[in-house]
Order: structure tokens, then sequence, then C-alpha cells
């Protein structure tokens, strides 16, 4: 366990009711930046972050800790995202796949949105 660290969780999820994702999204990989002291910490705090967003995880496919001292030995994008978890405390990457038959081929990449009436200071 590192004391200065950023967890990578990937998620497989659905959108609930409460995700303004709902309705035009099937299922998403959802990729949760987390600095935190452990893992289980981590996760806890990832799947409360993507209920909170409205999605229901459907299983927990990857997990990766990144240490803060090598930050430069990584690419761009995960320095980039890194620094954001470690700015938030929680970054999210979503990965989707639409309804819409016509773009079944298409995949949206971008932070996760919050529902309207969520708070942004809890995580």
């Amino acid at each position: 366990m590192a004391s200065d660290a950023v967890y990578v969780l990937g998620f497989q999820a659905k959108p609930t009711k409460l995700s303004p994702e709902y309705g035009s999204v099937d299922s998403a990989l959802i990729e949760i930046w987390v600095h935190g002291p452990a893992r289980e910490q981590a996760e806890s705090k990832a799947q409360s972050y993507l209920m909170d967003c409205g999605w229901s995880v459907i299983e927990l496919l990857d997990a990766e800790e990144l240490l803060v001292e090598r930050l430069l030995d990584y690419s761009k994008d995960t320095q980039s995202n890194l620094s954001k978890a470690l700015r938030k405390g929680v970054h999210s990457l979503f990965l989707g796949n639409s309804l819409d038959p016509e773009a079944s081929n298409s995949v949206e990449i971008r932070p996760l949105k919050k529902p309207y009436l969520s708070n942004d200071n809890k995580h």
C-alpha cells in the first residue's frame, strides 16, 4: 500500500433513472480515479461516487495503483487524469455505448455527468 497513490478502478455499469444518460446509453465502462490511502477505501469511494451519479455497478473489471512519485513516468493522458484525481479526490472517465441503433458503433469518452440535484462536495 502506497501512502500517496491514485487508484484507477474500471467498472462496467448501467445508468439508473437518476442518471442524465438514462434512456440514451445502454451501458458503459467507467474509470474512476481515486486519490486515497488504500485500495479498499478507493473502491468504496468509487462505488459511492457512481451511485451518486445515478449509475448501477454491474462489476468491477480492473483496479490499478498509480504512485504519485512516478507521475512523470506515465503517459500524458495518465498524468492528466492522475493530476485531476489529486486535485479533486475523485475523477471519472465515461466510455458509453449509445442506445441509438444508427450510432451503434459510437463511443463517447468524457467525465461522468452528475444528476442535477447532486452534491458536488461529497467526494
